[in-house]
């Protein structure tokens, strides 16, 4: 089987986004999560880890409440999203990293963030891939200080009825 190259590989998902106007196909993907779990549009602060290229951000702007502090945190630039506040930084530089998001939630009240998104995939092979420089900018953050409610149950499937 030869590798897709050129169009081939853009799925629907990628010709959804790109219809919608949202910068990546992950986009749709976290539409449809919120569709199923709703935790978006009770959200008064957000912050994506990883965010380049900003589909993530462009939905959590258009799907927070209005007036929401949407943080999207990422070392690649990204182009500018009308309602979000953009870092270019380092996550691993934990201290220069949580200070720069520190003074955005202190500039807008917010003390703790209600969604944090993170799909980060550890391009940069000379760095832990097991989620520690996450996990300290969360903690160095005190992100974790309000308690959170429970995702929803998962519906589970009606069970089959096979031959006896």
């Amino acid at each position: 089987m030869s590798k897709a190259t050129g169009k081939l590989w853009q799925d629907k998902f990628y010709r959804l986004a790109k219809e919608r106007g949202y910068r990546s196909r992950a986009a749709i993907k976290l539409l449809q999560i919120d569709r199923r779990f709703s935790f978006l549009p009770a959200a008064r602060a957000v912050l994506d880890l990883g965010a380049a290229p900003g589909g993530w951000v462009q939905v959590a702007v258009s799907s927070a409440t209005a007036g929401a502090l949407v943080v999207g945190v990422d070392l690649k630039p990204i182009w500018p999203i009308r309602g979000a506040r953009l870092l270019r930084e380092d996550i691993a530089a934990t201290s220069k990293c949580s200070a720069a998001v520190r003074r955005l939630m202190k500039s807008k009240g917010v003390t703790a963030f209600d969604v944090v998104l993170h799909d980060g995939d550890g391009k940069n092979r000379k760095r832990r891939r097991d989620g520690a420089e996450t996990r300290d900018f969360l903690l160095d953050l005190t992100l974790l200080s309000r308690p959170n409610p429970p995702l929803p149950p998962r519906r589970r499937a009606a069970p089959r009825r096979g031959p006896p």
